[in-house]
């Protein structure tokens, strides 16, 4: 089991980070039925509450899982009457593709009235993320469990499935 932590302090550095700031855009930045990478291989549920969205629970519409190459990125997309709500997580991996103990994290919520579009964009001031290897059906998968809070917004519960090879062979 892997699980790291990060804080409000990280929550500068991430501020630095690429989110998904839409605001004033005209269009959205990914097109229907595609994800930020490309890959549509995490199926999940998201729940608790953001800026813009206010309280939701719903099945993921977009997840995505990438894992190699001494790094890790997952995003979840959820899309309801509500609007779109979406939790984005980065971190470095070890050579055994653990995730590193006091490496780089970077946990980002992004919601808005619309999906693809964001009216907020913030780092998390306070997440944990779980990621265990698990086999389901004769399958290696990665069991995904990321929870967020975004200041004084509230917090968002993310849990999914990847199937590990997928994950692991992912392009950007």
């Amino acid at each position: 089991m892997t699980v790291f932590r990060t804080f409000a302090a990280l929550a500068l550095v991430a501020s630095f980070s690429t989110g998904c700031d839409t605001r004033g855009q005209t269009e959205p930045w990914f097109e229907d039925d595609f994800t930020y990478y490309g890959e549509n291989n995490v199926q999940g549920r998201m729940a608790g509450a953001m800026p813009e969205v206010g309280d939701f629970d719903d099945q993921t519409k977009y997840g995505s899982m990438y894992a190699g190459g001494g790094w890790m990125d997952i995003n979840m997309h959820a899309v309801g009457d509500y609007g779109w709500a979406m939790v984005m997580v980065s971190g470095e991996l070890d050579e055994n593709g653990e995730l590193t103990d006091g490496g780089y994290y970077d946990v980002i919520g992004c919601s808005g009235p619309e999906e693809g579009y964001a009216e907020f964009d913030e780092p998390a001031t306070d997440s944990e993320v779980v990621i265990d290897r698990v086999e389901v059906d004769g399958e290696e998968m990665f069991e995904i469990e990321v929870t967020a809070t975004f200041a004084d917004f509230g917090t968002v519960v993310a849990t999914g499935l990847a199937s590990a090879v997928d994950a692991e062979t992912a392009y950007y």
